[in-house]
């Protein structure tokens, strides 16, 4: 990857965490899901895992919430998803200024049973923005 089109935060790689994540970089690329195994793994904070991927050059792909790393399309939606009711209100009562982390988005697909990727859908849907990403991609 071109540093020029990514900012790299001073920082030093840590072994370990390299060491975990090397089996799953492909053409300098993990898949949040790979990254979230590595931090599940190791125990730590999905941040620091995507602090040593940029460290190491590694861009996150195939967010679990389907908001970017797919291809052309770079978003794997579905803007014809029905938002469910109670998910309305649930999304209406912890969004901040039109904002919810994506642990909470985790969280509460968790709770309701539904995929990540419905969850990103209905967020979309909403105009709600996800932000901050736990692996820190946005």
């Amino acid at each position: 990857m071109n540093q020029s089109k990514k900012q790299y935060r001073p920082g030093t790689i840590n072994e370990t965490i390299r060491e975990a994540l090397t089996p799953y970089i492909k053409k300098q690329e993990v898949t949040c899901a790979n990254a979230h195994r590595v931090s599940s793994g190791l125990n730590v904070d999905p941040i620091k895992i995507g602090r040593q991927l940029n460290l190491l050059g590694c861009k996150i792909i195939e967010c679990q919430l389907g908001l970017f790393g797919y291809g052309r399309d770079k978003k794997k939606l579905n803007p014809g998803i029905t938002v469910p009711d109670g998910l309305d209100r649930q999304i209406d009562a912890v969004q901040d200024n039109g904002t919810i982390s994506c642990a909470q988005c985790w969280d509460m697909a968790k709770k309701l049973k539904i995929s990540r990727l419905d969850m990103g859908s209905v967020c979309e849907k909403k105009k709600v923005r996800i932000k901050p990403c736990q692996l820190g991609a946005f």
